[in-house]
């Protein structure tokens, strides 16, 4: 339960997905993610900042 804490509140206070994944020691990306159970307005927003953005959607 602490990890999934300390991964949900280190990525939506601009912790880098990537970092977490080597603190963690995942091998995948993925598997990190599963920790992070983000909201679906954190995910808009990080696609707001990206230049590409409608490029990509994120499904309801």
């Amino acid at each position: 339960m602490l990890r999934h804490t300390f991964a949900y509140h280190f990525v939506i206070t601009g912790g880098n997905i990537l970092t977490l994944q080597k603190v963690f020691g995942h091998a995948s990306a993925t598997m990190t993610m599963r920790y992070t159970h983000l909201a679906q307005d954190h995910l808009q927003e990080a696609l707001r900042c990206n230049p590409i953005f409608d490029t990509f959607s994120i499904p309801a």
